[in-house]
């Protein structure tokens, strides 16, 4: 069950935030709060899907609130003519904003898309710490066994409906699933020891190549992002990227892990929302 949580000051405006959220297909768990203390005393016991906050509240700054929220997505609803809070917001971590008064057709869009890249982002998530637990086991497995494990681990792998693939320090790589390997159109046998701009542009590969840098000096997983990536047909897609480290039997870090989830049809959803909130606009400017 999918759960939303609404903060804001104004009764009204909480009451009708909650009662879109509940309208929603997904018939989610909806919570409210008067202020962000009281938010924030239940975010330290619950991981809700998404949050719907104002950003001009008493006792606590919109940005540091948004801060607090960790990786769940946040929508921060501002006036029109608080550009500035917007901006304050996005830098802060927010992943959208709404305009207010909100738009009921524009929340529900928003809302719905962003929990979806939530359940996506959960999903993989789950996958990713459910192949980093085959992986620590294969590595205590016999020499013997290790061979068939690890034949075990690529079929489990080629069977997940997400791309998945890993590089060691040098930016070879150690493996790529058939997913991640249909959208270049490669074989994903064929590129095991090979670098990326062996087969990539080199734009994406040393783009791709930096990240992993950071992430074995920094031992840590970076923070998801954009990028756009041409198919075999040479279609543009959107993929939201993330990067985590893969460490051996010692605990150093052995591989990067990248896991890129297709956003197309987010990003271009948006853009029609954009779109239909511009031609809003200037519907609103046209005299009568």
């Amino acid at each position: 069950m999918k759960s939303i949580v609404i903060v804001d000051d104004r009764v009204t405006n909480r009451r009708i935030l909650s009662r879109l959220a509940s309208e929603l297909d997904s018939k989610p768990d909806v919570e409210t709060f008067g202020g962000p203390v009281l938010a924030l005393g239940w975010l330290e016991q619950n991981e809700p899907d998404l949050v719907v906050t104002d950003y001009k509240m008493p006792n606590l700054d919109g940005a540091e609130f948004v801060q607090s929220c960790a990786d769940v997505p946040v929508i921060v609803v501002t006036a029109y003519e608080d550009k500035g809070f917007r901006y304050d917001a996005l830098n802060a971590g927010a992943t959208d904003f709404l305009l207010s008064p909100v738009d009921h057709e524009e929340f529900r869009a928003r809302a719905r898309n962003l929990l979806t890249l939530r359940y996506q982002q959960c999903l993989l998530k789950r996958r990713a710490a459910q192949l980093q637990d085959k992986l620590e086991l294969s590595n205590r497995l016999h020499k013997v066994a290790l061979k068939e494990s690890k034949e075990q681990l690529r079929l489990v792998m080629n069977t997940i409906p997400a791309m998945i693939s890993a590089t060691n320090a040098e930016h070879r790589y150690v493996f790529m699933n058939n997913f991640q390997a249909w959208m270049p159109g490669i074989d994903p046998e064929g590129v095991v020891g090979k670098r990326a701009e062996e087969f990539l542009s080199e734009a994406y590969a040393l783009r791709n190549q930096q990240l992993d840098r950071e992430v074995f000096e920094s031992g840590a997983s970076i923070p998801a992002f954009e990028e756009e990536f041409y198919d075999a047909t040479g279609r543009r897609r959107i993929l939201l990227t993330t990067k985590s480290p893969l460490r051996d039997s010692t605990g150093a870090v052995a591989n990067v892990v990248s896991a890129p989830v297709e956003i197309s049809g987010l990003k271009a959803a948006e853009l029609a929302l954009e779109d239909q909130r511009r031609f809003l606009r200037a519907l609103t400017m046209i005299p009568t």
